[in-house]
């Protein structure tokens, strides 16, 4: 239907001024360059590029779609890289609605995102992409065929407090996750996660050595969080009935050997103290908010300045 190829097409914010009143007094400039091929079920771009007025690549892609049906068939990119500046997405956000998007936008300064991926519709897809950010580093490689979905995800500094816009979130995290899962029409039959924390920052203080095992079968989770810390070393067993994703008959026990709570910036109260105890909870219902049951404490032990 429609080929050929567009070696220098320009233009700027300013024609975009009459539906995006805001974009007023930020000019920006842009040139778009590539080929393509356009067909009644098939759409190829090669070597499609979107600059800024400094040269610096805003877009850059090769992208194949095939459609059939009103549904997109299949896709794949053998590189895609998209590339957007902290000052364009301030811009970005300013002729967005007032939402959590927006906000998300301002926060996450300058967002580079670049791999390759491919998809089609009986069920055999890949990616493999990495993001930079002003809030973090976010590397995925996952690959999904036959209801099964495998691979790891790994973070470097990733920044939620900055994300979620609150102090009370993890302020700085390296994670490297797998994932081995079985997959159903309305949700997971079963799989495994495993979360290895190189680096947990919450509250001004550094955790190491966080583990965290999830296991579901037959609509059952079950999982385990290990955590070898100089000043927290404690392990946690957890199981809990999944009801269309909702918890239910919640099963905790937690052996903590140690917490030092003003150590782990806890506690202001006392000038060093430790706490260990075990724990046995039990909570039936399907809402954590308002939930039923019995939580058993055993062996506790507080020590502040050498005395019990």
């Amino acid at each position: 239907i429609l080929s050929g190829e567009v070696e220098d097409l320009r233009f700027s914010t300013a024609d975009f001024i009459p539906f995006f009143p805001s974009l007023k007094g930020k000019d920006r400039d842009f040139r778009l360059q590539g080929k393509f091929d356009i067909r009644s079920t098939y759409m190829s771009f090669q070597d499609l590029s979107l600059t800024d007025n400094k040269g610096q690549f805003i877009l850059k892609t090769n992208l194949n779609l095939l459609s059939g049906d009103s549904l997109l068939q299949a896709a794949n990119s053998q590189y895609s890289r998209l590339y957007v500046s902290e000052g364009f997405l301030a811009d970005v956000a300013d002729c967005l609605p007032k939402t959590n998007i927006s906000s998300y936008l301002t926060r996450l300064g300058s967002v580079n995102l670049y791999g390759q991926f491919q998809y089609d519709i009986q069920g055999r897809s890949f990616v493999k992409a990495t993001l930079e950010s002003g809030a973090g580093n976010v590397a995925a490689n996952l690959s999904h065929q036959n209801k099964k979905l495998a691979g790891t995800i790994q973070t470097t500094g990733l920044r939620t407090a900055i994300l979620a816009g609150k102090e009370k979130m993890p302020d700085d995290f390296d994670l490297m996750a797998s994932l081995d899962m079985t997959l159903k029409d309305d949700g997971i039959k079963q799989g495994a996660v495993n979360c290895e924390f190189q680096k947990f920052a919450y509250n001004g203080y550094t955790y190491k050595n966080l583990n965290l095992d999830l296991k579901l079968k037959d609509n059952r989770w079950f999982s385990q969080v290990l955590l070898k810390d100089k000043n927290a070393d404690f392990m946690l067993n957890a199981s809990a009935t999944m009801n269309k994703y909702v918890p239910s008959n919640i099963s905790m026990t937690a052996f903590i050997h140690h917490l030092h709570l003003k150590n782990l910036h806890l506690t202001n109260h006392f000038s060093d103290d430790a706490l260990s105890a075990k724990l046995n909870v039990k909570l039936k219902g399907l809402s954590l908010d308002s939930p039923s049951g019995t939580v058993e404490v055993n062996d506790f032990l507080l020590c502040h300045e050498d005395s019990f």
